[in-house]
C-alpha cells in the first residue's frame, strides 16, 4: 500500500511556464496592468519619489513589462492593508513584494521569486541583550502590522513581549525612543531607512535565525495567465541582470560588530561544550537506530551537519519515544534531534529551533472502525496516542468525547488497533506509511487527516540555547532546495509495479456490495431524513434548556464578502450580559453590535473584518451597555469559508470580576515601579552626595602621598587611605548589587591573563594578611591557560571579597587562593575550581542556610566586632551566576570556611594574549605638544576643586577653576577675545547652572555662532544608566566617574586635546 506523501514537499516554488495561447490572448487583451503601490513605502524596495515609483520591484517589473509588450500604471494607496485588499477585489493586476505565506485570504497567485532578503534583529548600539539571549526573553520585540514576519516572530519568540506598527519607519522609530528593544525585518528596508533617516542610535545587530524571505508579484485568481506570462518573461532574463540590479538597489548589510561577536562567542560556547544527545530509535524514516545503535534517518543527516559546524555531541540511545522523554524531563539529556516545537509538556527548560521538517499527521483506521472522514467522527470512540500530553488537547477540541489511550509507539499502537483494543490511532504520517506497508500491509489504512502538523526540530535545555541558534543559522545556510533533497531522499514513495488481483479482489467486493445497497439507501433517505430533523429539533431544545444557565454563552457567527454579518445560533443567558434575548440577536446582528459599548465597537468591527481577511481566530475583549456594564470576552475559530464568506464557532464570557482583579494589579504594579523610582533615585543622590566628598578625600590623599612625609607619617597616610578605600568599596557593592537587582549591570568579557591578576590580589591583601600574623598563600594550577576571557574587574570584586571575608574572621592560621583547573576542560574551554580557604571561625548549619541572605552579616560575635554589610557573599554569588558560575560555601563552626567559585571559562586566542598582558603602571606627564592646552575645570566643591588642580599640574597642563556653569560661560566668551580653551571638565551637579545646562546652553551657542564643537567631559558621582544617558543627550563626549585617578585623567586628556606645536624657546644671555 503505497501513501502519497507529496503533503511534506513545499508548494511555494516556481517554474518557468511556456506561454500557452490563452495566456497571450489575455495579454492581448489587457495592454495596460494596473499595480498597487502605498505611501509609506518599503525603500529601496519599492517607493515613491516625487511622481514617480522607483526601487528593486518597479526596476523589475519595467523590465517584464517591455518583454511583454504592455504598459503600467501605478494605483496608491495609504497602507499596504489596503493594496492587498484591492488585490483581493480585482481592482488591481498586481501587487509587488509578497510572499507566498504572507496573503492570508488566499486570493493571489504568485510568480517566482526575483529577490532573496534576509530577516535582521535592529537594536541599539551597545544593547548586547538580544545577542546574548538569542530567544529575546522579556525583551520589547517591534515589527510592521499585518506584515508575514508579525507569526513568525509570535512563533519563535514566544517569550518576547511583542508590539505592532504601521509602517517599517515606525517600528525603527520606537526602537530609537526607547519605547522597543529590538525590530525585527526586511535588512535591506531597515538599513536603508536608518541611513535616510538620521537614525544614528539604531543598527543592524546581527541576522535573524528566522528564514530568508523571498519577495515575489501577487496576481488576483481571477488574473492567474498573468502569472505565467510574468514568469516566462522573467526566464526569459539572464541571471546576470539580476546580480547588476541586486547590486543597484540592494546594499549589503552592515552588522554591529560588538552584537555578532557577542552572538557568536555564546554559540562557540555551546558548539565547543559536550552535550548529551537524545533520538527517536523507532520512528522511521524521520529517525531511528540503525544495526550498530547508531543514529540514522533523515533526523541524521541534520545531526550529521551540526557535527560538521563543530558541536560536541555524545549520542545516547533510549528504548523508544517514551523512554526518550522521561529521560529529557529528568535532566538526563541535553538535546534532542526531532522533537516537535510544541512539545510544551517538557517545561520552559528546553527550547526548540527553527524546524528542519513539517509533516501532517493522519488518522489510521482498523477493520472495525466504521466510517471515519474527519476528526469529529472520533467522538465517543477509543483513540490511540504514542504522544498523548501532547497531541491529547488537541484531538479532544476537535472531539471532545473521544476516548484517548496511550501507547508507547507508533507501532504498538498500530499493533494496538489491529487486535481491535481502538478504532483509531492518530500519528505522524512519514512513520504511519513506513509501517502500514511494511508491518501491516492491506490491515490497515489512513482514514482522513488530522488537521494538524508535526514541526520537527532541535530541542536544546535552555543553558544551551545558543546551540539551537546556531542549528537556524545552519538551516538558512542550507537553502531550501538542499533541504528539499533530503526530504525526498528519505521520504520516497516505493511504488509497485503489476496488478495485485487479491488486492484489487478485496477492494471490489465492497464497491460491488455498496453499489447494490445504494437502492436500498435511496429507498430509506426519505424516512430517516424526517426521523433526524425531529431528533435534531428535540437535541436543540434540550441543549437550550442546559446552556441557559451557562455562565458563557456558544455562538456561530458568520461573515459575507461584503461585510454582512449574521449570528445563525446563539445559545445561553443573553439577557444577563448583553441585555436582549437570544432571539434578537440571531435576527438582528446590528441589535447584538448595539449592545456592545460605544468605545469598543469600532474596535471590535476591526478586528472582525482583520480576522476575516485573514482566516484568523477572534480573541477580543469588550464591555456592553447592559446595567451594570459588564466585561465580555470573545474566543472563537473560524472553521468554514465559501466564497469570500467566513464563519466561525466560539463562546462569550463575563470577565468582570477578572477585570477588577487586573485594574487592581496594574494599580499595585504602579505602586511597585513607583517604588522601584523612587529607589533608584535615593541611590542616584546617595551616589553623588557621598562620592563627591569621599572623592575629595582619596585625592587629598593621593596629593599627601607624593608630598615629602616622615615614615611613621606615610603609615597614617596609608591607614587612612585603606580606610577611605574600604568605605568606596562598601559604596560600590551597594549601587551593584541595587544594579544587578534592577537588572542593570552588564558584563564585559575580555582577554585576561589570570595569573597576574591573582598575584596582584595576593600582594593587594598581604600587608592586611600580615597586620593579623596570617600566612596568605597563593597556589596556582600549572595547567592554567595564559589567558582567558572573562571580565576581570567582576571576577577581581569576587575574589577580593572573598579574600576580605576570609582575613577578616581569620585570627590565625592560613588563607589560600587556589585556581586548579578540572578534568574534562578542553584547550578552548577549561572548567575552573577558584577556592578561598581559611582557618578562621567558620559557621555552623543554621548560619550557612543564611549566608546568601542580603544585609545579614551572620550572628557571630566577631561579626558584629568587624562589622560590614552583609552583601559580601550574596553580591558575589550574584555576580558568580552573571557569569555563567556557581559560588559554594563549605564551613564547620570553629574550623574554617572554604568557599568555591566554579566557572567554565573561554581560552583566549593567541592573537589576543599579547594584547591582555599588563604594561607599565607609572603616570608620566602629558607629551610636551599638549600642555601648551587649556583646560576649563567647572566644580563647586573647593576640595574637589584643589584635587583637580593638583592632577592637572602633575600632568603639565594649564588650566582655570569656575564655580558654575554660569561662571563657566562668562569665562568661556570671555576666552573669545584672547586664549580659548581646549576643553571643558565640569560636574553634573551644582547650584546655580548645573552640568547638564551649561552644556544645552553651551551647543546652541555654538549652532548659533557657527563656532567649532568644545569637547565637554562630564565627571559625576552617579553609576546609574539615566544620569548617563542624560549627560549624553545634554551633549556632554565623555562621561568620567568619581573617584577619578591620575591615570583615568590623563587617558581622557590623551583622547580630547589636539597636538599644538611647542612654543619657541628664547636663547637666554
Amino acid at each position: 500500500m503505497g501513501i502519497v506523501l507529496s503533503l511534506l514537499t513545499a508548494s511555494a516554488w516556481s517554474v518557468p511556464r511556456s506561454p500557452g495561447g490563452d495566456t497571450q490572448a489575455w495579454i492581448a487583451a489587457h495592454p495596460q496592468l494596473s499595480v498597487g503601490v502605498y505611501d509609506s513605502g518599503w525603500p529601496p524596495l519599492e517607493y515613491v519619489e516625487g511622481a514617480q515609483v522607483r526601487g528593486l520591484a518597479p526596476d523589475v517589473l519595467a523590465s517584464l513589462a517591455a518583454g511583454l509588450g504592455v504598459t503600467l500604471h501605478y494605483r496608491h494607496y495609504p497602507s499596504w492593508a489596503q493594496v492587498l485588499e484591492a488585490a483581493c477585489r480585482g481592482e488591481i493586476d498586481i501587487v509587488m513584494n509578497v510572499a507566498p505565506s504572507s496573503d492570508p485570504a488566499r486570493c493571489l497567485a504568485y510568480t517566482g521569486a526575483y529577490a532573496d532578503a534576509p530577516l535582521a534583529v535592529v537594536g541599539r548600539p551597545g544593547d548586547l541583550r538580544a545577542s546574548d539571549d538569542p530567544d529575546l526573553s522579556g525583551l520589547r520585540v517591534v515589527s510592521e502590522q499585518g506584515f508575514l514576519t508579525q507569526e513568525k516572530i509570535r512563533s519563535r519568540f514566544p517569550r518576547a513581549r511583542l508590539m505592532a506598527v504601521p509602517t517599517t519607519l515606525d517600528a525603527l522609530r520606537k526602537v530609537a525612543q526607547d519605547q522597543a528593544d529590538v525590530f525585527i525585518g526586511n535588512a535591506y528596508v531597515a538599513g536603508h531607512l536608518i541611513q535616510a533617516h538620521g537614525l544614528d542610535n539604531v543598527a543592524l545587530l546581527r541576522p535573524s535565525d528566522l528564514p530568508v524571505e523571498s519577495l515575489h508579484f501577487g496576481v488576483p485568481l481571477s488574473k492567474a495567465p498573468l502569472v505565467e506570462a510574468l514568469d516566462e518573461a522573467m526566464a526569459r532574463q539572464p541571471v546576470s541582470l539580476r546580480a547588476e540590479r541586486a547590486a543597484r538597489w540592494l546594499r549589503v548589510p552592515v552588522w554591529s560588530d560588538p552584537a555578532r561577536q557577542a552572538l557568536n562567542q555564546a554559540e562557540r560556547r555551546a558548539l565547543s561544550t559536550p552535550l548529551r544527545l537524545g533520538f527517536a530509535p523507532n520512528a522511521a524514516p524521520l529517525s531511528y537506530a540503525d544495526g550498530s545503535g547508531a543514529p540514522s534517518g533523515l533526523a541524521s543527516e541534520y545531526l550529521q551537519r551540526l557535527r560538521q559546524a563543530g558541536a560536541t555531541l555524545d549520542v545516547e540511545g533510549s528504548h523508544d519515544w517514551f523512554d526518550l522523554r522521561e529521560k529529557m524531563r529528568s535532566g538526563r539529556l541535553d538535546a534532542v534531534m526531532g522533537v516537535p516545537t510544541d512539545s510544551h509538556y517538557l517545561g520552559t527548560d528546553w527550547v526548540f529551533s527553527q524546524p528542519f521538517i513539517s509533516v501532517p499527521n493522519v488518522i489510521v483506521t482498523g477493520p472495525g472502525s466504521g466510517t471515519v472522514l474527519q476528526m469529529g467522527d472520533l467522538a465517543g470512540k477509543r483513540v490511540l496516542l504514542s504522544d498523548p500530553e501532547r497531541l491529547r488537547a488537541q484531538v479532544l477540541q476537535q472531539a471532545p468525547q473521544a476516548r484517548i489511550l496511550a501507547a508507547r509507539s507508533a507501532e504498538q499502537a498500530l499493533q494496538r488497533l489491529l487486535d481491535g483494543e481502538a478504532q483509531a490511532y492518530i500519528g505522524n504520517l512519514a512513520i504511519v506509511d513506513r509501517l502500514l506497508r511494511e508491518r501491516f500491509p492491506g490491515q490497515l489504512q489512513v482514514a482522513a487527516p488530522a488537521g494538524f502538523d508535526d514541526h520537527l526540530s532541535l530541542a536544546v535545555k535552555r543553558e544551551y540555547a545558543p546551540l539551537a541558534t546556531r542549528f537556524d543559522r545552519l538551516l538558512q545556510q542550507m537553502g531550501p532546495r538542499e533541504r528539499e533533497a533530503l526530504r525526498n531522499d528519505w521520504l520516497a514513495v516505493e511504488y509497485r509495479s503489476g496488478t495485485d488481483w487479491r488486492t484489487a479482489a478485496r477492494w471490489a467486493v465492497p464497491i460491488v456490495l455498496v453499489l447494490l445497497t445504494a437502492l436500498l439507501v435511496h429507498a430509506l433517505g426519505y424516512w430517516r431524513l424526517r426521523r433526524e430533523v425531529a431528533g435534531r429539533r428535540a437535541l436543540e431544545q434540550r441543549l437550550a434548556d442546559v446552556t441557559r444557565n451557562l455562565p458563557a454563552i456558544v455562538y456561530q457567527m458568520r461573515r459575507t464578502a461584503d461585510g454582512t454579518l449574521g449570528f445563525p445560533y446563539v445559545a445561553g443567558d443573553m439577557q444577563a450580559l448583553f441585555g436582549i434575548q437570544q432571539e434578537v440577536a440571531m435576527a438582528s446582528a446590528a441589535a447584538l453590535l448595539d449592545c456592545i459599548d460605544a468605545r469598543d465597537r469600532p474596535q471590535v468591527e476591526a478586528a472582525i473584518a482583520h480576522a476575516a481577511r485573514d482566516f484568523l481566530p477572534l480573541s477580543l475583549e469588550f464591555r456592553t451597555t447592559a446595567e451594570p456594564s459588564r466585561w465580555v470576552r470573545s474566543q472563537a475559530q473560524p472553521y468554514a469559508t465559501d466564497a469570500g464568506t467566513v464563519t466561525w464557532s466560539g463562546y462569550w464570557v463575563d470577565i468582570t470580576d477578572a477585570h477588577r482583579q487586573a485594574d487592581a494589579l496594574a494599580q499595585a504594579n504602579a505602586a511597585a515601579e513607583q517604588a522601584a523610582d523612587a529607589k533608584a533615585r535615593f541611590l542616584a543622590t546617595m551616589s553623588h552626595e557621598i562620592r563627591t566628598p569621599m572623592s575629595g578625600v582619596l585625592g587629598m590623599l593621593e596629593i599627601l602621598a607624593h608630598s615629602p612625609l616622615q615614615p611613621q607619617q606615610r603609615v597614617h597616610l596609608a591607614e587612612a587611605e585603606q580606610a577611605a578605600q574600604s568605605l568606596r568599596r562598601m559604596l560600590d557593592d551597594i549601587l551593584d548589587y541595587a544594579k544587578i537587582d534592577a537588572g542593570a549591570l552588564r558584563l564585559d568579557p575580555l582577554p585576561l591573563p589570570l595569573q597576574p591578576l591573582l598575584e596582584s590580589l595576593q600582594r593587594q591583601f598581604d600587608e592586611a594578611a600580615t597586620r593579623k600574623g596570617l600566612a596568605l598563600r597563593l597556589d596556582i594550577d600549572s595547567r592554567l591557560a595564559t589567558a582567558h576571557e572573562v571580565d576581570g574587574l567582576r571576577l577581581r570584586q569576587v575574589l577580593g571579597n572573598l579574600l576580605a571575608n576570609a582575613i577578616r574572621f581569620t585570627d590565625t592560621g592560613t588563607v589560600l587562593l587556589r585556581v586548579e583547573v578540572l578534568e574534562g576542560s578542553s584547550p578552548s574551554l577549561q572548567d575552573l575550581r577558584l577556592q578561598v580557604i581559611d582557618t578562621g571561625v567558620g559557621m555552623d548549619q543554621g548560619q550557612l542556610r543564611g549566608v546568601f541572605q542580603p544585609f545579614a552579616a551572620g550572628d557571630v560575635p566577631v561579626t558584629r566586632d568587624v562589622g560590614g554589610t552583609g552583601l559580601g557573599l550574596t553580591l558575589c554569588q550574584r555576580l558568580v551566576q552573571l557569569m555563567g558560575g556557581r559560588l559554594l560555601v563549605h564551613s564547620t563552626l570553629g574550623s574554617g570556611t572554604e568557599v568555591d567559585v566554579l566557572m567554565q571559562l573561554p581560552v583566549a586566542s593567541d592573537d589576543d594574549i599579547a594584547a591582555a598582558l599588563p604594561g607599565p603602571g607609572s603616570v608620566p606627564p602629558l607629551p610636551a605638544n599638549l600642555q601648551q592646552a587649556r583646560v576649563l575645570v567647572v566644580e563647586d566643591h573647593p576640595t574637589a576643586q584643589a584635587m583637580m588642580a593638583w592632577r592637572l599640574e602633575q600632568l603639565g597642563v594649564a588650566h582655570a577653576v569656575a564655580s558654575d556653569g554660569r561662571e563657566a560661560l562668562q569665562m568661556l566668551a570671555a576666552s573669545a577675545q584672547g586664549e580659548a580653551f581646549d576643553l571643558v571638565i565640569t560636574d553634573c551637579r551644582m547650584p546655580v547652572m548645573d552640568g547638564y545646562a551649561f552644556t544645552r546652553l553651551l551647543r546652541e551657542r555654538e549652532q548659533r555662532q557657527g563656532g567649532a564643537r568644545l569637547p565637554v567631559v562630564a565627571l559625576t558621582a552617579s553609576l546609574l544608566e539615566q544620569d548617563l544617558r542624560r549627560c549624553r543627550e545634554a551633549g556632554m563626549d565623555e562621561v568620567l566617574t568619581k573617584p577619578l585617578s591620575l591615570a583615568h585623567l590623563r587617558e581622557c586628556l590623551l583622547r580630547w586635546l589636539h597636538p599644538t606645536d611647542p612654543p619657541p624657546v628664547v636663547p637666554t644671555g
